[in-house]
């Protein structure tokens, strides 16, 4: 059977010890780390990490169009903490492999080189979608070799901190997911606190009959539960909905958390740069007032004042005021993807409305660092120093994607299409600025939108 065989190399200096590279190469769920922003690959199943035998990873990925192949990967270890291999066992391709080699190269300076080999029949893939194959696999090899930079350096400021036993409302959400992923990977203990019942281990359910004990013991709380406001139109039912979700879970939990013998330390409220309201071009930090007019500033503002009666109890309370959150997986952007691909997007009536935004990637980091960090409390704008008019973001976006822009969308139309969300949603001006991640020394690895979309896309 004729063959197209290709190889692809990737070299990378990371400021880390072999040890510490492989190391983190082996941590719990590294392949959601990798793999989650990914829109043609899915992670199915894999034990808790790579270091054990007989270890299989399992992932389905999408080759051709809407078709979804299954891939069954063996991990096979190499040399101590200087190469490992994967291999597939059962997929698509008539070979395939990645091979992670690590070399000292100084000291706490390794080098990071990843191969991937494989081979595809001529007969079934033509040179087009093996170019395809290509790109996809430069791309995440790339992607990788960021996000562990990023990672040594964030982490270097946390080198002799212990693991944290952190509890996560909206843990099956957007942010949520991402979230839960990244603290597992980081060693934390997470658990989850749901209405439902999913069935996962650290489970807590969340109804009248839940016992208080449960909810000992935790070193955080997070809350990112409430209803979607991006999910259907905005009848008096669904604002309802919006409003009393928030801040009554809020209270609810007050009454919970004043019970228990060993509260946590931190609670983190996510709230959002809507308290703001529509500002122009003016400059908005935490200590700036909140918006008169619009339904969301009021959603953030019974929010947050419902989160600081938590404060009472002897709670560090912070408000976590988001940005549009960037990630091709979930948010604002998986919705314009299609739209912009197709040469349908383009810019919102003036396009001079600013826009909020950071990279899901950063969003993770900043989490962890107000935890980490007792002296923030209060509000917490968690969004990039540099936010972008509706025009520029749409022209960066355009440019990532090589793709054209169309006319102008009028608001009369949006109004049309979303109704009253439009208005609240698409149209206002926020120019939001982190002032105090800024001052408490947070780096941002994505702050520019150019910087975000080359990372993401």
């Amino acid at each position: 059977m004729p063959l197209n065989s290709r190889k692809l190399i990737f070299r990378s200096l990371i400021n880390g010890s072999c040890q510490q590279v492989m190391d983190w190469h082996l941590r719990n769920q590294i392949e959601k780390r990798l793999f989650f922003f990914h829109p043609r690959i899915e992670v199915l199943s894999s034990t808790e990490s790579l270091d054990k035998e007989e270890t299989f990873l399992i992932i389905r990925a999408k080759f051709f169009g809407f078709i979804w192949k299954k891939i069954v990967l063996k991990y096979y270890q190499g040399l101590s903490n200087e190469s490992f291999k994967l291999k597939q066992i059962k997929g698509p391709f008539v070979n395939w492999s990645y091979h992670l080699k690590l070399k000292r190269q100084g000291k706490d300076i390794c080098e990071v080189l990843d191969q991937i080999d494989f081979e595809v029949s001529r007969f079934k893939i033509s040179s087009c979608r093996l170019n395809s194959f290509e790109k996809m696999f430069l791309k995440i090899l790339k992607y990788k070799q960021e996000v562990i930079q990023n990672d040594f350096e964030f982490f270097k400021k946390y080198l002799h901190t212990s693991s944290l036993k952190i509890l996560v409302s909206g843990a099956h959400g957007f942010i949520g997911k991402h979230l839960c992923s990244f603290f597992c990977f980081n060693g934390d203990e997470v658990w989850r606190l749901s209405r439902l019942n999913y069935g996962k281990k650290n489970e807590i359910l969340w109804n009248p009959r839940t016992d208080l004990k449960e909810f000992e013991g935790f070193d955080a709380i997070i809350h990112l539960a409430g209803e979607n406001i991006g999910k259907g139109r905005w009848t008096n039912k669904k604002k309802r909905a919006i409003l009393e979700s928030r801040y009554k879970k809020v209270q609810n939990l007050t009454k919970i958390l004043s019970q228990l013998q060993k509260p946590p330390k931190t609670f983190i409220c996510a709230s959002a740069v809507g308290y703001y309201g529509h500002r122009g071009d003016e400059v908005l930090t935490e200590e700036s007032a909140p918006g008169q007019k619009l339904f969301l500033s009021k959603v953030c503002l019974y929010l947050e004042r419902a989160a600081r009666e938590i404060e009472d109890i002897g709670i560090r309370v912070i408000n976590a005021r988001f940005g549009m959150v960037l990630s091709p997986d979930g948010g604002m952007l998986k919705k314009m993807l299609p739209f912009f691909r197709l040469g349908l997007g383009g810019k919102i009536d003036t396009g001079n409305q600013y826009i909020s935004w950071i990279a899901i990637d950063d969003l993770m980091l900043a989490m962890y660092h107000l935890l980490m960090n007792p002296s923030l409390k209060g509000p917490v704008n968690c969004v990039s120093p540099y936010p972008i008019t509706n025009r520029g973001f749409v022209s960066n976006l355009a440019k990532a994607l090589c793709c054209h822009l169309s006319p102008p969308l009028p608001p009369f139309l949006l109004h049309l299409l979303y109704g009253e969300k439009a208005k609240e949603l698409l149209l206002p001006s926020t120019r939001a600025y982190p002032k105090k991640l800024l001052a408490t020394e947070f780096h941002f690895s994505y702050p520019t939108l150019d910087t975000a979309f080359s990372h993401l896309l």
